[in-house]
């Protein structure tokens, strides 16, 4: 997928982003990747940085870590100093005026929150999908920080570790799977088209066979082309902008929507229904256009080539 160049994070206005360009991913110029998903919770459009391994994630985040730690040591460095200042002979009510500062004086507790909290850090492993592999297969990763240090295998890595560990070479990224498939399909449709227009201009299929290539074109056009944009544009709307439960019910197939009823809540049903949909339209979309390519091949087969050049 191409990227848009931006100057920084800041040209993305997630107000002025439409559902058609939620798909969309930017690049700054400092080379950091961004993308817009729609917050189920919220309702609302957000910007999210993308990696493309958990190690970049990982190094990414203790970088911004260790910033907010320097900061936050030459804040405390600051402070004392100037209480120090304030609390030397000969400087009227010294103490009271260290405490009287409003918004100076932060207590250990809170600076130990500030230090060690990561609610702020908005990073997102978009192209990571959680690891799917055997518990022993999984990365190891040291004991967490804080209960919201590790809340989720959403890209919310502990980031104590001193050498971050790579993520296993049996891990399946999912999205990065189907965005592979959904541009594949765009290519296919380019180059059927090619052939056909290359058979159409030799002149020797409509005047010597009886092959009628544009009601093969138009055929194709209805039987591969067409359902393979709906595939895609379906893909999209599943995974960026969902309508609810209900509605995909009535689409499913009969022993899909039995497996989607037996998932607990909401949540787990809408992921079912979008892993199995999305497998469901991209692999009949994926047997025509393997049997119409072998359609054209077969019609390539038995043309007499001198007469084809001729």
């Amino acid at each position: 997928m191409d990227y848009i160049p931006i100057n920084s994070i800041d040209d993305i206005d997630p107000r002025k982003i439409s559902i058609r360009d939620i798909n969309k991913r930017y690049v700054d110029r400092n080379g950091n990747r961004y993308a817009t998903r729609f917050n189920l919770e919220t309702r609302r459009v957000e910007v999210v940085q993308l990696f493309k391994n958990k190690q970049e994630a990982l190094q990414v985040r203790t970088r911004i870590l260790e910033q907010k730690k320097a900061e936050q040591k030459e804040r405390g460095s600051r402070l004392k100093g100037d209480s120090e200042v304030a609390a030397a002979p000969g400087v009227t009510g010294g103490k009271q005026a260290a405490h009287s500062m409003p918004g100076e004086d932060i207590p250990v507790n809170d600076m130990d929150d500030m230090e060690m909290g990561l609610d702020d850090l908005d990073v997102e492993m978009a192209d990571q999908s959680p690891f799917q592999g055997d518990a022993s297969e999984q990365p190891a990763s040291p004991p967490a920080i804080s209960a919201s240090a590790a809340e989720d295998d959403e890209g919310d890595f502990d980031t104590n570790a001193a050498q971050p560990v790579a993520p296993s070479q049996r891990v399946f990224i999912e999205k990065q799977f189907m965005e592979e498939k959904s541009a594949e399909l765009g290519k296919i449709k380019e180059r059927q088209q090619i052939i056909l227009n290359n058979l159409k201009s030799s002149n020797y299929w409509d005047s010597k066979t009886d092959i009628n290539l544009t009601d093969l074109e138009r055929e194709m056009d209805l039987s591969v082309w067409q359902p393979a944009d709906e595939a895609v544009n379906y893909y999209r709307e599943l995974y960026g902008y969902p309508r609810s439960v209900g509605h995909y019910m009535m689409r499913l197939l009969p022993e899909d929507k039995q497996a989607v009823e037996s998932e607990p809540d909401e949540t787990r049903r809408l992921t079912m229904i979008q892993r199995r949909e999305t497998r469901r339209t991209f692999e009949e979309i994926f047997k025509k256009i393997k049997s119409y390519t072998h359609r054209l091949m077969e019609m390539v087969k038995t043309a007499d080539t001198a007469k084809v050049r001729s």
